[in-house]
C-alpha cells in the first residue's frame, strides 16, 4: 500500500497536472470506508454496551455476595466473642457458687456464730442471682444478613457493626460488673465466717 502511494505521488509530481484528480478518488474511497465502518461500529458499540452491562450485573451480584459473606463473617465473630465470654464467665460463676455453697455448709454444720450473717447471706444470694441472670443475658446481636440492604449496611458501614458490637460489649460489661459485685459480697461473707 505504501509503495502504491509513493508511486502515485511520483507520477503526480512528474506530470504535475492531475494532482486533484489523483487524490479525489482516494478521498471518496476513504469516506465510503468510514461510512461502512460506522454501520458496523453501531453494532459494535451495542455489543460493547451489552458487555459492559453484563459486567456490571456480574460485579453487582459479586458485591452483594461479598456483603452477605462479610455480614455472615461478622455475625460469626460476634457469636464467637459472646460464646467465649459466656463460657469464661460461667466458669467464674461456677467457682464462686462452689465457694458460696462451701461457706453455707461450713456455717450450718459447724455451729459457727457470725454476727450479721443473715444480712450478708441475703446480700450474697441476691448477688448470685444477679450475676447468674447477667451471665445468661450475654448474647451476640443477630444481624439481618438475609436482607440485602441490611447486609450491605453491616458490611460497608462500620458504624452499624460497631453499634451491634458495643451492644454486646454492654451486656458483657453488665455481666462483669454483676460477677464482681457477687465476688465482693462473697469475700466479705467468707472473711466474716473465717474470722468469726
Amino acid at each position: 500500500m505504501l509503495k502504491k502511494t509513493k508511486r502515485i505521488i511520483k507520477s503526480t509530481i512528474v506530470t504535475g497536472a492531475a494532482l486533484g484528480l489523483t487524490f479525489a478518488p482516494t478521498a471518496a474511497l476513504a469516506h465510503g470506508g468510514s461510512s461502512s465502518q460506522s454501520g458496523s461500529g453501531g453494532s459494535s458499540r451495542q455489543a460493547q454496551q451489552d458487555k459492559n452491562r453484563r459486567g456490571f450485573n456480574d460485579w453487582f451480584q459479586r458485591n452483594k455476595d461479598r456483603q452477605k459473606l462479610t455480614c455472615t463473617q461478622r455475625q460469626d465473630a460476634l457469636n464467637k466473642q459472646a460464646d467465649a465470654y459466656k463460657a469464661q464467665a460461667q466458669k467464674r460463676l461456677t467457682g464462686m457458687n462452689i465457694v458460696y455453697s462451701g461457706v453455707q455448709t461450713y456455717v450450718s454444720g459447724g455451729g459457727i456464730a457470725v454476727g450479721n450473717y443473715d444480712t450478708m447471706n441475703a446480700q450474697v444470694t441476691a448477688g448470685q442471682t444477679a450475676a447468674t441472670d447477667a451471665v445468661n443475658a450475654v448474647s451476640a446481636p443477630q444481624l439481618n444478613c438475609g436482607d440485602d440492604n441490611a447486609a450491605a449496611a453491616v458490611s460497608d458501614d462500620n458504624k452499624t457493626f460497631k453499634h451491634d458490637h458495643d451492644a454486646m460489649n454492654g451486656s458483657i460489661g453488665a455481666a462483669q460488673k454483676a460477677l464482681n459485685a457477687y465476688r465482693k459480697d462473697l469475700n466479705q461473707l467468707f472473711e466474716a465466717v473465717i474470722n468469726g
